[in-house]
């Protein structure tokens, strides 16, 4: 009978993420008479992994179902799969994505799962964790305190600009500030472990400069003089899906 695929995306920048990776295979191991293990990562040549793989690299599906993690935990009917994952397409790319709402790869695959009548079926991430499954484990290698959500991004529906404050994986609450044209401070209180907050930052089209200050440290300067207003103004915004549909 031929073996299913568990297909494992991994991130591996330092050697701590690698063990957890290796771990993860290891784990697997007691079923790899029904399963084969593919691992889709930046290029991981230690030996101790390659060992706990059946695939590294594939240009065709051959399997009758797939479990995938990404961002949620799915399980796929191969069999069923939209050609549009199946054969890369460039035009097709760019107008799923242009005319997305939310502009994220999981809606958009959630997207095109959907298409030609097809339904998917959800359940609750607490029916794994309940068995003792584990989630976000690499939030606990990371060391980068500048690897944190203190940004900037454009409000389409007011013409500001706001920063936003989120602390998602660090314990210690993050003091964060943004500068503008060097002369106006806006300080945000301590942000604790699961908190965010958002201020405004004033008028796109009086900020010249934005300074971002975490934990008495220099993050980031943005420079407009330097910088495309307009291509900010692209990249990086606030969507209300709301106010959008009201709006078509």
């Amino acid at each position: 009978m031929k073996k299913e695929l568990i297909s494992i995306g991994a991130h591996c920048p330092n050697q701590e993420s690698k063990k957890l990776l290796l771990d993860c295979l290891k784990s697997l191991q007691s079923s790899r008479d029904k399963y084969n293990i593919l691992v889709v990562s930046h290029p991981v040549n230690s030996p101790p992994l390659k060992n706990n793989v059946a695939v590294q690299y594939f240009e065709k599906l051959t399997y009758n179902s797939l479990a995938w993690g990404y961002g949620c935990i799915q399980s796929i009917n191969v069999e069923k799969l939209n050609p549009i994952f199946l054969e890369y397409n460039k035009e097709t790319l760019l107008k799923l994505l242009s005319e997305n709402l939310y502009k994220t790869c999981e809606s958009i695959t959630e997207e095109v799962y959907l298409m030609d009548g097809e339904s998917i079926y959800k359940e609750e991430l607490k029916s794994l964790t309940n068995i003792g499954c584990k989630f976000n484990l690499s939030r606990e290698l990371s060391s980068n305190e500048m690897d944190n959500w203190v940004v900037p991004y454009y409000n389409r529906y007011n013409n500001n600009i706001e920063g936003l404050v989120w602390n998602n994986k660090f314990d210690i609450p993050i003091k964060a500030s943004f500068i503008i044209n060097d002369n106006k401070i806006i300080s945000f209180n301590e942000t604790a472990l699961h908190s965010w907050q958002l201020k405004s930052l004033g008028n796109i089209d009086e900020i010249n400069t934005i300074l971002i200050i975490v934990n008495d440290k220099i993050k980031l300067k943005i420079d407009f003089n330097t910088v495309d207003k307009e291509l900010f103004k692209i990249k990086s915004y606030f969507l209300n899906p709301e106010q959008e549909l009201k709006t078509e």
